[in-house]
């Protein structure tokens, strides 16, 4: 579907081009007037996509028009915060005398620091490379280079999504373990967490 086409406006149109075009054409194309109701729906469905600087920019990506269903976090949440605790166990610690919460923490922080240097990196290389797209010249008709580059380009994009993504799934886990507390059988002398994690215990969620 082209939803540029039914509103009438260029890919590059402003959003004020695009409003102007919509209530231009849904003056004649409205059921009320004696328009077409599918072809009005189609009309707003344009609008509606276009208007919306996320959806717009999907839509021109992969052509969906759909608004994308919520995700349900709270499973895989679950899930990886049970696999940090067996996998804590696994590594040897008595959960009689090991405050397990505060290594979850631990663990999680740590993992987010990790994922906010991967993409500082990332996003430093992003730069260098768009930098270069312009700078490698051919006397040919096609820049395969240039494609290449741009390629590598779109593909750290995509990574930068992802980590974006695990951010957010880490900041879920730590909120979801901010609502819990680790309690002893005996009062426990009060230390730091920090000081509790052998060097051999890196990786209990997973992450490498």
């Amino acid at each position: 579907m082209d939803l540029y086409g039914i509103l009438r406006v260029d890919d590059t149109a402003t959003p004020a081009q695009i409003k102007a075009a919509y209530r231009r054409l849904a003056k004649t194309a409205h059921p009320d007037v004696g328009g077409d109701p599918g072809a009005f729906e189609q009309l707003k469905l344009a609008y509606d996509v276009l208007r919306d600087p996320e959806r717009r920019a999907r839509y021109n990506k992969s052509g969906e028009t759909a608004i994308p269903q919520p995700t349900d976090y709270f499973g895989p949440m679950l899930a990886s915060v049970a696999n940090m605790v067996q996998n804590i166990l696994a590594k040897g610690a008595d959960p009689m005398t090991v405050d397990l919460l505060s290594l979850m923490r631990v663990e999680v922080n740590d993992h987010r620091l990790m994922l906010a240097k991967q993409a500082g990196e990332m996003a430093e290389m992003k730069k260098r490379l768009t930098a270069t797209l312009d700078r490698f010249h051919t006397d040919g008709p096609d820049n395969p280079l240039r494609h290449a580059l741009t390629s590598k380009i779109e593909q750290i994009d995509a990574s930068l999504k992802a980590i974006a993504e695990s951010k957010d799934f880490d900041m879920r886990i730590q909120l979801f373990l901010d609502g819990y507390r680790y309690e002893f059988d005996r009062p426990m002398p009060v230390m730091n967490p920090y000081q509790q994690i052998p060097s051999d215990w890196s990786g209990i969620f997973g992450f490498k």
